[in-house]
């Protein structure tokens, strides 16, 4: 028998990243608005929703189902991780720095930035250059 976490269809971690790759892949404009429409109760559909939302240039509509889906993965860490990834996109969508470093929760300390992923490295680095803070990059 599966673990909990895991199901025939895999973790929850890899359903999300399915979700934004079927969203990247079909990305043209009825097929993003059919992501926002089927925005359900499972993870996956919310994260597709979410990043549609946000391929259609609705920050308002992806935030809410971002909010949606970081409640629904409850304690899965790297779940939530991916959720964390997406605000900060989100984020970074509307302009606002701040909101999305603050979304990523990461340790800049020289030694944790060592361990950083590229996702984490890309995000906080396209934070730093909409503060106008490139010097620390």
């Amino acid at each position: 028998m599966l673990p909990r976490e895991q199901t025939a269809l895999g973790t929850l971690e890899h359903r999300l990243i399915a979700a934004r790759a079927q969203v990247l892949a079909n990305a043209d404009v009825d097929s993003l608005r059919q992501r926002v429409a089927q925005a359900g109760g499972s993870p996956q559909a919310l994260y597709a929703a979410s990043l549609a939302s946000l391929k259609l240039r609705d920050a308002d509509a992806a935030q809410r189902h971002a909010l949606a889906l970081r409640d629904a993965v409850g304690g899965d860490a790297l779940a939530a991780q991916l959720v964390r990834y997406l605000l900060a996109e989100i984020a970074l969508a509307r302009n606002d720095a701040t909101a999305a470093l603050a979304a990523l929760q990461l340790d800049e300390s020289p030694a944790a930035m060592r361990e950083w992923s590229r996702a984490q490295l890309m995000l906080w680095g396209q934070a730093q250059l909409m503060r106008g803070t490139v010097d620390s990059l």
